[in-house]
């Protein structure tokens, strides 16, 4: 037996034939669900882009580097990495051009994809002609050494001796360096004497103990401990007995018999002093407008006067790792053969702490200005350091 399904319409309900006009409408809307379906596709598909680095032959990043697309996309500049991004670049083929003051331009072409991002790594070739770099190959300041026998003896803890940091002084609240000895084990405090309003005694001993100030020995009376400011105190030493005093610190007449304390103050800090207040200086832009000069352009190039710059110092950081490495720092000399503040940047780098180093020692260092038609006038500058530490140079 066969059985057939037949679907009967409702009563009252007749089949329409398509008209014209219906027709358009169903064109409409399909064309309408269409634009929202690729509208979807474009919000998730990624914008395309290109990005990179910039470096020196010798592979070194290069900050401060201009790249753009000469199609109205916004230009990009290197950060102190090399690293720079260009987004919303038209898809196909790109003009991609690198300019930097004191490097040869580059210019090379590069497919953007429809959607994401595209990797064109760059290398410049430096054009200018540098200073001759300036070389560190010690640590540049002399306290740095003054304290290396503390700071030898602290790590090591020889001798039995009390050590106390700078780094331990920041964290007490005490603001007087005769509290500091007070709390440590086997100190008692005495009333006024003939040389101090209050005396420090070790224990089991009957003469105060010899105080010595960055190496050297106090031995007219009695030292006052309450006279040392201790913001100026780098770190102490206290030795309470005769047999824990270590060679450094024995006295020819024997004033140690009653245990040592070893005073070091920090190593100076240079204090610096703003001519003005200033924006980041535009060098690109001087020198286009002629009122900065390049090396080319001048007929005597500036030159920088060593004995009278600061040097460079060498990142504690480093110097202990045994780390080498350069910076190269732009600046612009003025016309009296200082550094504009403002124009300091770093242009290169191996390591951030060598680029502070080096900008810090640069921003202060003094030159012959440069001249042009017998003439003084502003130059912009390359100045490279060089951090190279020596085997056994402690």
């Amino acid at each position: 037996m066969r059985c057939s399904l037949t679907r009967e319409m409702p009563a009252g309900i007749s089949m329409l034939r398509p008209t014209g006009r219906m027709m358009r409408a169903r064109a409409a809307l399909s064309s309408l669900l269409a634009l929202f379906v690729a509208a979807g596709h474009a919000a998730g598909a990624q914008a395309p882009s290109i990005s990179g680095r910039v470096t020196s032959p010798g592979g070194y990043a290069i900050a401060g580097v201009a790249i753009e697309v000469p199609s109205g996309t916004p230009r990009a500049h290197t950060d102190s990495a090399g690293e720079y991004r260009i987004t919303g670049v038209p898809p196909g083929g790109a003009v991609l051009r690198a300019r930097r003051l004191g490097y040869q331009p580059v210019e090379i072409t590069v497919i953007v994809p429809v959607s994401g991002d595209v990797r064109a790594d760059l290398r410049l070739v430096a054009t200018v002609q540098h200073l001759e770099a300036i070389e560190v190959r010690d640590r540049a300041d002399p306290s740095e050494s003054r304290l290396s026998g503390f700071r030898d003896r602290a790590t090591r803890r020889s001798g039995g001796g009390q050590f106390i940091t700078r780094a331990q002084l920041d964290l007490r609240a005490n603001t007087r360096l005769i509290e500091i000895v007070r709390e440590l084990p086997g100190v008692t405090m005495r009333g006024p004497t003939r040389y101090a309003d209050r005396s420090v005694r070790f224990r089991g001993a009957s003469c105060p103990p010899l105080v010595f100030v960055d190496g050297f020995p106090a031995t007219a009376g009695e030292f006052e401990l309450d006279i040392i400011d201790l913001s100026t105190v780098e770190g102490i030493e206290i030795y309470p007995g005769l047999a824990s005093v270590p060679a450094e610190f024995q006295a020819t007449r024997g004033q140690h018999r009653c245990g040592v304390i070893a005073v070091w103050s920090r190593p100076p800090r240079v204090r610096r002093v703003a001519r003005r207040s200033e924006r980041p200086t535009q060098v690109a832009t001087l020198v286009d407008a002629g009122r900065v000069y390049e090396a080319s352009d001048v007929d005597v190039r500036a030159m920088l006067l060593a004995d009278e710059s600061p040097a460079p110092v060498y990142p504690d950081s480093h110097w202990n790792a045994g780390v080498g490495g350069e910076a190269i720092i732009e600046v612009i000399v003025d016309t009296l053969g200082r550094v504009e503040p403002a124009s300091v940047s770093v242009v290169s780098e191996t390591s951030p702490a060598f680029g502070a180093a080096a900008r810090e020692a640069v921003r202060s260092s003094v030159f012959a200005p440069a001249l042009k038609g017998g003439r003084r006038v502003r130059q912009v500058v390359h100045v490279p350091v060089a951090f190279g530490r020596q085997p056994g140079s402690d």
